[in-house]
């Protein structure tokens, strides 16, 4: 801008902040055109000697200037994987908010401040906005970006097993896992707790099993927005069975001995051991989750005194209950009559 007077010869001098009165000695000296490049006041005064000071004259200048439009790298468009976009403006020292649903337009006052490359792993649209005091907000970006990702592969489960009525921590081996991946488990009473995308590779949850849930072999899948993976077995398996009472306790040689074992966690399939070498343990009956029956052919040269029985099923092995084997009762065959002496008699 320029500063003129009327007054042939006359000195100008002008401040710029709007305060301060220029004076003869105050002020600078103008010498050619005042760059006015944001929002200020400008004061002057002529002056010649001989002559009286002129008025101080003010002239207030608003620049209003906008804020550059922020730009996203990359730009938006379609990928075969996940995406870290930066935002940036132009405009030293502005600051950028953004959202992330494709509908909220940010302001000064709405969406996140942006602070870090923001990860962009399902198809989404972003919206930006710069601003700085004193400046006119900038227009709002937008990009689309279309995320096509393969599907998920799933490898292996560990473990690939859980008893009911227990919380089993997971980890899940496989490709192309991203952040938002879900976990799906087919078996009725299992729930997937928190899920966790450690890497592309590994994903680790809990499953929480139900006392009630279906026993058996079920199947674990992950899915992304890339699709879902293959199943993976996981196998729930009942409580370890206990064992209380074997009834009765005692066999002997060479005898076949119905027997009924009393406990918790039966289930069909169960199996029944006997540490005894002599004794084998016939067809099992699970008559319920408390009950089995057997029998127990007992050799006639098995070993003397007691020895372990267990049940053992998929969730495990009992603890042992003692069943003894005794020897048969000895049996009398024959008396022999043997000579007696003559007891002499007095008369």
């Amino acid at each position: 801008m320029r500063i003129s007077s009327s007054t042939h010869g006359a000195t100008i001098r002008y401040t710029t902040d709007g305060i301060t009165t220029p004076t003869e000695t105050v002020g600078y000296i103008y010498s050619g055109r005042v760059t006015v490049s944001s929002t200020e006041t400008l004061k002057a005064i002529a002056y010649e000697t001989g002559w009286t000071d002129s008025a101080v004259v003010t002239a207030a200048y608003t620049i209003t200037q906008t804020v550059a439009t922020p730009r996203f790298n990359p730009v938006a468009g379609s990928y075969t994987s996940a995406q870290s976009v930066s935002i940036t403006t132009s405009t030293p020292g502005a600051t950028i908010r953004y959202t992330t649903d494709g509908v909220t337009a940010p302001t000064k006052t709405v969406g996140y401040i942006y602070s870090a490359p923001v990860p962009v792993s399902i198809t989404g649209t972003l919206k930006a906005i710069a601003y700085e005091t004193g400046w006119t907000d900038s227009a709002v970006a937008t990009a689309t970006y279309t995320i096509n990702l393969p599907a998920p592969t799933l490898t292996s489960v560990s473990p690939a097993s859980g008893v009911q009525g227990t919380s089993v921590p997971i980890t899940l081996i496989g490709a192309n896992f991203v952040a938002g991946a879900t976990v799906a488990a087919s078996k009725t009473g299992i729930t997937v707790g928190t899920v966790t995308v450690a890497s592309a590779t590994q994903i680790t949850t809990t499953l929480t099993i139900a006392a009630t849930a279906a026993l058996g072999a079920g199947t674990i899948t992950v899915t992304t927005s890339g699709g879902t993976s293959s199943p993976v077995s996981f196998t729930v398996n009942p409580s370890a069975p206990t064992l209380t009472a074997v009834s009765p306790a005692i066999g002997v040689q060479g005898t076949s001995v119905p027997v009924t074992l009393t406990g918790t966690n039966f289930v069909a399939g169960a199996t029944v051991a006997s540490s005894n070498t002599g004794t084998t343990v016939g067809a099992v009956t699970v008559v319920g989750a408390t009950q089995i029956t057997s029998t127990l052919t007992i050799a006639a040269n098995a070993a003397l005194g007691a020895a372990n029985l267990t049940v053992t099923t998929s969730g495990g092995t009992s603890g042992p209950v003692i069943f003894t084997v005794n020897p048969p009762a000895p049996t009398l065959t024959s008396v022999s009559r043997s000579s007696a002496l003559k007891v002499p008699v007095c008369q």
